[in-house]
């Protein structure tokens, strides 16, 4: 089984973190992000949780953050 290629998924995630969209309610209801997290969803997972999944990588490798409240990107400045 080959791994999937996040790269534009996960460009378009910060994008949407970055306009405003910066909770997962907010995420998990935007139509063309659920359009892009289909290909990725198998009988057992649907979009959401393909999206959270994704936020949770981002905050891993550190591009992103979790305030409690909303997501936030992470630059270099730490803000």
């Amino acid at each position: 089984m080959s791994k999937h290629d996040y790269t534009a998924f996960d460009a378009e995630l910060l994008a949407q973190i970055k306009a405003g969209r910066n909770r997962l309610m907010k995420l998990e209801i935007h139509k063309p992000l659920l359009a892009m997290a289909k290909p990725y969803c198998d009988p057992s997972t649907n979009e959401w949780e393909v999206i959270a999944r994704r936020l949770q990588v981002l905050r891993q490798t550190g591009k992103i953050r979790y305030t409690g409240t909303v997501w936030e990107i992470i630059t270099r400045e730490g803000r």
